[in-house]
């Protein structure tokens, strides 16, 4: 008998570790819906928990709010506040100002954010340790067509935006942005996480702290900054600019205007470029493979070399400046231009049909294109320059 006492004991106990790990036996969820007045702009806040943004199926918008709480006390301590501020409606979640200490179990074991939420500071973190209480609301936003969302704040959490025609601004403090076949113009900001977009109609803006951005597949301008993160942006009709303190940019199948790339730290990539190109790096090689409709090309490197292939018939202005590196220029077609080349240290070789040297040294070299209409210069402190004709 006590054998068999001690089995069922034995039982219950993994079965109620079982549920405590699973989250099934503690957590409570309270459930709310909030209406706004057709054609009035939207605002939400919220501190923590993931975000969902769709399609309306009528002329309203519409928010669904889950708390998701460890007890039903304290999943009926959140409240909401629906104010009307002129044509803005703005729905904050306010959390209990005594529960400052906050599991949220979506968040990678051990990690940790500190954030100001109306007024208070919080601190939310992946484990669930003593002094913390389990508790985040997911939200579901609707959004009609030709709507306007001036803001769409969610300080720790995920928010997936999917087919949504709207304007809109997000922001995150800590948590991953992603978007897919929307329409508007989309601004995007987060502290740490990743961002991505694909299939989009309208301007884009992103800016991270700390994150990787991959955009795809936009008809509009897109505007990347990031302080620490690798760039990617793929098949775009029209311009570019990427800005990272630490991190490569990688471009390709953009036709614009203007495509620009800055880094701090890192390599900048492109590949199939329609449209006049700059490029700057203080660390980092700069390689363009494909580029044509082109009126003017500006690269400057600290450190790294420089590599360009494309069709520069249309080109009025070059510059290319790198403190050491080589740079190589494979030309489809060569501009009107009158060039001038400099180099510390290296060799200089142009093998340009019908091109005319004027002045020529051991490191400098001038020399014209056709009519010489055009202005190039190409520096290097330590490395080689080397330009010349190639087939596609």
């Amino acid at each position: 008998m006590k054998l068999e006492l001690r089995n069922v004991f034995q039982v219950a106990f993994v079965a109620a570790m079982f549920l405590s790990l699973s989250g099934v036996a503690s957590a409570a969820t309270l459930d709310k819906e909030f209406r706004f007045e057709a054609d009035s702009r939207i605002a939400v806040q919220n501190l923590v928990g993931s975000v969902r943004v769709r399609p309306a199926d009528g002329a309203v918008a519409i928010v669904k709010a889950t708390v998701v709480a460890e007890s039903d006390a304290l999943a009926e301590a959140v409240t909401f506040e629906l104010t009307n501020k002129g044509s803005l409606q703005q729905l904050d979640i306010i959390y209990p100002e005594d529960e400052r200490n906050i599991f949220y179990d979506a968040l990678n074991r051990g990690s940790r954010s500190n954030v100001r939420y109306h007024g208070k500071k919080y601190k939310i973190s992946g484990s669930d340790g003593r002094g913390t209480v389990a508790l985040h609301v997911d939200l579901e936003v609707f959004l009609p067509a030709g709507s306007r969302m001036d803001s769409l704040k969610n300080l720790v959490g995920a928010v997936d935006l999917a087919n949504v025609v709207a304007d809109i601004r997000v922001d995150v403090a800590s948590g991953s942005i992603s978007s897919a076949d929307g329409k508007g113009n989309l601004e995007l900001d987060t502290g740490s996480g990743r961002v991505n977009v694909s299939s989009h109609e309208g301007s884009v803006e992103v800016d991270t702290g700390s994150g990787a951005v991959e955009i795809e597949n936009v008809l509009g301008n897109v505007n990347v900054d990031t302080g620490s993160g690798t760039v990617k942006v793929t098949g775009v009709s029209g311009n570019v600019t990427a800005d990272t303190g630490s991190g490569g940019v990688e471009f390709a199948e953009i036709m614009g205007d203007k495509i620009s790339a800055d880094t701090g730290s890192g390599s900048v990539k492109g590949r199939s470029l329609r449209g006049s190109f700059s490029a700057d790096t203080g660390s980092g090689s700069v390689k363009v493979d494909g580029i044509d409709d082109s009126d003017f090309i500006d690269i400057d490197t600290g450190s790294g070399s420089i590599r360009i292939k494309g069709d520069f018939a249309g080109l009025s202005s070059l510059n290319l400046d790198t403190g050491s590196g080589d740079v190589d220029i494979q030309m489809l077609a060569a501009p009107d231009m009158t060039l001038r080349i400099e180099v510390s240290s290296g060799d200089i070789n142009v093998d340009v049909p019908g091109m005319k040297a004027t002045k020529v040294s051991r490191h400098r070299l001038e020399t014209a294109f056709g009519k010489g209409s055009g202005r190039g210069v190409i520096g290097t402190g330590s490395g080689d320059v080397d330009i010349h004709m190639v087939k596609n």
